[in-house]
């Protein structure tokens, strides 16, 4: 036997803010956004201990590691078999001078205008 034919109504789940009509905040009951394809993931930076002098980043095209100095974006390499156990994530930020902020500006700025 169905709940209806029991007498029982069935009870539906309801949004106070916005009675599931699309919600502002992050409401359980809102439907998830579409990612755009225009969309970029930022890269993570990190440090490994066994090697103090390089930094490591994944991006979307894979790991690279590259010298932790001045200009050193222009050296790097790519990298396979990364052991990410060890590995200290930082912000972007402490690669201020190395020339991989500007990379990813003109990264950022090469897909807008492609998608334009």
């Amino acid at each position: 036997m169905r709940e209806t034919d029991l007498g029982r109504k069935i009870q539906r789940r309801q949004c106070l803010t916005c009675k599931n009509k699309g919600c502002i905040g992050h409401c359980r009951f809102a439907k998830p956004k579409a990612v755009s394809d225009g969309a970029t993931t930022l890269p993570r930076l990190y440090r490994s201990p066994v090697e103090p002098v390089h930094w490591l980043i994944w991006t979307g095209d894979g790991w690279f590691r590259f010298p932790a100095k001045l200009d050193g974006w222009s050296e790097r390499c790519a990298v396979t078999n990364v052991a990410r156990q060890q590995l200290q994530r930082l912000p972007l930020r402490m690669a201020f001078n190395t020339g991989l902020v500007e990379w990813l500006e003109v990264q950022i700025l090469n897909r807008r205008t492609s998608a334009a």
